[in-house]
């Protein structure tokens, strides 16, 4: 008779035995049922919270890559400065030499020696380099030159 109830479907056969036995397995199928609703809304909710997680991820890893395109950027926009700058003052040094040179040949020509002192006061050259001009100038007979300087004792 024990197995016969086990195996009677609920709500069948029987009279009070039956009835609490139909009664426990609606409970049973009602926990079940429960436990899907519940299991089903923590699945959404881990689903919800992964899809989130996955997407601020993906927008940190953009904006990393943004960063790092910007650095680049200034670094190669400094660096095309710099190589402006580098080319000007290349050039602005040749021009500047092309121009004393052409000065120094006009006063190498020239039979004035007072161009050539002038030249040389405008130019404003180092001790070290007053010393080698006025080396020069005593191996060719010329007066000899000298600047007052901070801490020179030499005068002109």
């Amino acid at each position: 008779r024990k197995q016969n109830e086990r195996m009677a479907p609920p709500g069948g056969g029987g009279g009070g035995e039956g009835s609490a036995l139909s009664k426990t397995y609606s409970d049973s199928i009602l926990l079940a049922a429960e436990r899907r609703k519940n299991h089903a809304e923590v699945v959404g909710a881990n689903r919800e919270r992964l899809r989130r997680a996955h997407h601020f991820e993906v927008e940190q890893q953009v904006e990393k890559l943004r960063s790092m395109r910007l650095k680049v950027q200034v670094m190669d926009d400094a660096r095309a400065t710099a190589d402006k700058r580098r080319t000007e003052v290349v050039a602005n040094c040749a021009r500047e030499k092309m121009h004393l040179q052409n000065r120094v040949d006009r006063t190498k020509n020239s039979k004035d020696n007072e161009k050539m002192y002038n030249m040389l006061e405008e130019l404003d050259p180092d001790p070290e380099a007053v010393a080698r001009i006025n080396e020069l100038l005593g191996e060719l007979g010329l007066q000899k030159i000298g600047f007052i300087k901070e801490g020179d004792e030499e005068g002109k």
